[in-house]
Order: structure tokens, then C-alpha cells, then sequence
């Protein structure tokens, strides 16, 4: 997850997650802050077989591109 500090708060830019068998992405934006679904983005579908394996690699590869995208989230919540 991204956080920013934004107008005196903490608030959610954008995240990865697990949900309903699929790793995905979600980009929120500054003028829906109560939208939990905000862009979504799928990367990969989780299947059973090898889906731990799955998730541990999209750990680190998540943490990569939250990393390498952190300005171009900022600027897309910002939109």
C-alpha cells in the first residue's frame, strides 16, 4: 500500500492485493477518497496450484513496482 501525506493526513494512494483470486492493483483518486476500488488494474489470476508460490513472488515484485511508480501514483491520485 502507498500512503501520502496529504492536507494533514495519511491517505491511501494506490495498493496491491489478493481479492477474489486475482493480483491486482488498485490506483484511488484524491477526488473519490471513500472509493475502496479506484482504477483496478489485474496482473495476474491466482490458481490453485502454485498459488502460494504465486503470491510470495508478487510480494517482492509488488514492493518493486510500488517503489519504481511512486511519483506517477502520487500524480495520478492528484487527478
Amino acid at each position: 500500500m502507498q500512503m501520502a501525506w496529504m492536507s494533514g493526513s495519511w491517505v491511501q494512494i494506490c495498493r496491491i492485493d489478493t481479492e477474489h483470486n486475482m493480483v491486482h492493483r488498485h490506483q484511488l483518486r484524491q477526488d473519490k477518497p471513500d472509493d475502496d476500488v479506484g482504477m483496478v488494474t489485474d496482473l495476474e489470476f491466482i490458481s490453485q496450484a502454485g498459488g502460494t508460490d504465486l503470491i510470495g513472488r508478487w510480494y517482492d515484485e509488488g514492493i518493486d513496482l510500488m517503489q519504481a511508480e511512486w511519483e506517477e501514483s502520487i500524480r495520478r491520485w492528484k487527478q
